[in-house]
């Protein structure tokens, strides 16, 4: 919900079609960039992973490669905490996921099992 959340707070609406690999324009500063490197640390190569990190260090410097690398590992500790623990979504938060579950494409990851 934190991505729900965000999009759109500070600034134009994000494409949030665009995490699931929708060809569409991101609405984010070097968000093909970020995607990529989102994909590479998700696939676990390290030579795509050293590329896509040069390019956020090209197009967002020291700075930017540390907060995507902190929103990454953010995301990842989180729902790591959530499937250890078994906290299925409750009936209301699943309600509010809904709007986003199909263009998010939730239900191909293998955590999905948790919470349908």
């Amino acid at each position: 919900m934190l991505l729900r959340g965000s999009n759109g707070f500070d600034g134009p609406d994000s494409a949030l079609a665009a995490i699931s690999g929708a060809d569409c324009e991101t609405g984010v500063a070097s968000g093909a960039a970020i995607l990529a490197f989102a994909e590479a640390i998700m696939e676990s190569d390290e030579k795509k992973l050293a590329c896509a990190r040069n390019v956020i260090l090209d197009q967002l410097g020291e700075g930017g490669l540390v907060e995507c690398s902190a929103v990454a590992a953010n995301f990842s500790q989180m729902v790591r905490i959530a499937d250890s623990t078994g906290i299925p979504l409750d009936p209301p938060l699943m309600s509010m996921a809904d709007p986003i579950r199909d263009v998010l494409k939730i239900d191909n990851f293998e955590s999905a099992k948790n919470t349908i």
